[in-house]
């Protein structure tokens, strides 16, 4: 079972930036890490590099984080939370959503969008994904968007009883595995068949699960 999101956010942190200074430079170092990831691999970024690029000494990041690793964790934390934040947003304040398509549409294309204006997150989903750090990280955020669906009037009122969670939980499973497979297309045009694809299967087992009569 995973970590509750703010204990697993800090126990990639050595220590808790409490003053503001200290948040900005934790902020800095994740930022730098980011940067670093659309220039070369994973295995190609050492501590010193993202230091250099944050613009702090070597051991400021070792004073928050372990390892390059631990620096990745929290940036995956971080641009996950972000993405979930924005696609739960919309999905809550959706008033409009009377269909399987539309509450596809809605949480798919805000989510895609989020994650793409995140520096470094395709390489992390290709490179950091097999870790079990990713895998903590991305089970929290999993549960946090199937509640955020779940809990949505229109779904509530649709699905089975007792079955909500369970189903909003298959879709947003199934939805990140077509993510990476169009975050990892190595052609635009193949991306968009695999978003594509997401929404036509995404849309017909909810079509199939929710009493929409």
């Amino acid at each position: 079972m995973s970590e509750p999101a703010e204990q697993l956010k800090w126990s990639l942190l050595r220590r808790v930036p409490v003053q503001r200074r200290a948040r900005d430079r934790v902020e800095s170092v994740l930022d730098a890490a980011a940067a670093l990831l659309e220039e070369k691999p994973i295995a190609d970024i050492t501590t010193e590099d993202i230091a250099d690029r944050a613009g702090v000494p070597v051991g400021s990041v070792y004073h928050y984080f372990e390892s390059k690793l631990s620096v990745l964790g929290e940036l995956t934390r971080r641009t996950m939370a972000r993405a979930d934040a924005k696609t739960i947003a919309a999905i809550t304040d959706a008033t409009d959503i009377t269909n399987a398509s539309d509450l596809v549409d809605r949480a798919v294309d805000i989510a895609l969008e989020a994650y793409r204006r995140e520096p470094g997150y395709a390489h992390l989903l290709r490179q950091f994904r097999p870790t079990p750090e990713f895998a903590a990280i991305a089970d929290d955020a999993s549960k946090r968007v199937a509640d955020a669906i779940a809990s949505h009037p229109f779904f509530a009122e649709h699905a089975p009883p007792g079955r909500g969670r369970l189903i909003a939980r298959t879709v947003v499973e199934a939805a990140n595995t077509m993510q990476r497979l169009a975050f990892e297309a190595e052609e635009p045009s193949e991306a968009v068949d695999y978003v594509a694809e997401m929404k036509a299967l995404l849309t017909a087992y909810l079509d199939k699960r929710l009493d929409q009569d």
